[in-house]
């Protein structure tokens, strides 16, 4: 697994300096990483107003399409230069988890993280971030991503099957003698061929082949592309705090 510290938790609200776009896939990196160079002049000369890392934050839309939003936690009040603007963030109850690594593996940080989300029995929602805690360079191992999927709600826990209770010893020898009296000679014949047949050929899974999610369930799509992002521009090195 390449995520650790897998937590459900509640996002409190902040506000988000950010521009949005409406992109494909393939351009993500792009145009997040001109959003993020627009910033980057402001953020140096207002250093007083940050008050978080760098944040990018994923929701899709039309097929092959997500909404992107790029940019850094700010104190609230914070005025927000053009073309850019400042929202309140809603509080998130979401699952939460730590990857630490290049870009070029975040891809299988977020595929584990939604298996994850799928054994926990979690709905998720269609919104995503990726928080740079710390950011050293595209492909360095010192990287530190927190991954967020939003959660819609929390599927209840099935009770456990109750064991069944111990028959007395005689009773439990007396049943076991009157199935075999009982037995007919023809489910033998039938359990001998059975044990003649040779097994079905079940094709074995690919060699780290991995699961998807959104196979399994709608709502669980791909994230963005993360791990094209080097290809073009890097987020922007993050500041201190959490979001």
């Amino acid at each position: 697994m390449t995520i650790r510290k897998i937590k459900t938790k509640t996002v409190a609200p902040f506000a988000f300096l950010h521009a949005a776009k409406t992109t494909a896939y393939e351009k993500v990196p792009e145009v997040g990483g001109k959003i993020m160079d627009g910033l980057m002049p402001w953020a140096k000369g207002n250093a007083a107003a940050l008050a978080g890392s760098a944040i990018w934050t994923y929701q899709s839309q039309t097929p092959g399409k997500l909404k992107l939003k790029a940019g850094f936690q700010v104190k609230p009040g914070t005025a927000a230069p053009k073309p850019y603007a400042v929202s309140t963030e809603p509080a998130w109850e979401c699952l939460s988890a730590e990857y630490q690594g290049p870009m070029t593996l975040i891809l299988d940080a977020w595929y584990d993280l939604m298996d994850a989300a799928e054994k926990r029995g979690l709905d998720c929602s269609e919104d995503r971030r990726e928080i740079y805690h710390k950011w050293v360079a595209f492909d360095s191992q010192a990287n530190v991503t927190e991954l967020q999927i939003r959660l819609r709600s929390k599927v209840a826990p099935q009770p456990a099957p109750k064991p069944a209770k111990a028959a007395p010893a005689g009773k439990t020898a007396k049943a076991k003698t009157a199935a075999r009296l009982q037995a007919k000679p023809k489910a033998k014949k039938n359990s001998a061929a059975a044990a003649r047949a040779p097994a079905a050929r079940v094709p074995a899974a690919r060699p780290g082949a991995k699961k998807s999610v959104a196979a399994v369930r709608p709502i669980a799509k791909k994230p963005a592309p993360a791990k094209q992002r080097g290809a073009n521009k890097p987020p922007a090195k993050p500041r201190k705090g959490k979001a």
